[in-house]
């Protein structure tokens, strides 16, 4: 855990980093507390995005051919479930669809 958010004994709210071993933020109420985490989790999520359209392989720092990162999944898929099951969500992924499906 490299941060939690912390009650204070006023009654706000205070940001405690692991990695300082401080208080990062404080005096916050709830709404400001979420915001502060949410824009923790908007920069990683830009990243994780970007690193998957970059097919950035998950173990290192270079990018893979193109499809790297979604053979490493069907290939999860295939041992964990088996062939049918990876070949089956490798066809219906692999159709050009009108709308994502939920």
């Amino acid at each position: 855990m490299s941060n939690r958010i912390i009650k204070q004994p006023n009654g706000l709210l205070a940001r405690f980093s692991d990695i300082v071993d401080n208080f990062t933020h404080y005096d916050m109420t709830p709404e400001e507390a979420i915001e502060v985490i949410l824009e923790d989790y908007r920069g990683t999520a830009v990243d994780k995005v970007q690193r998957g359209m970059d097919d950035i392989i998950p173990w290192g720092t270079m990018p893979g051919h193109g499809l790297s990162r979604w053979e490493d999944c069907i290939e999860s898929i295939r041992i964990v479930h088996g062939k049918k099951k990876a070949r089956g969500i490798v066809t219906e992924l692999s159709q050009i669809q009108s709308k994502n499906k939920k």
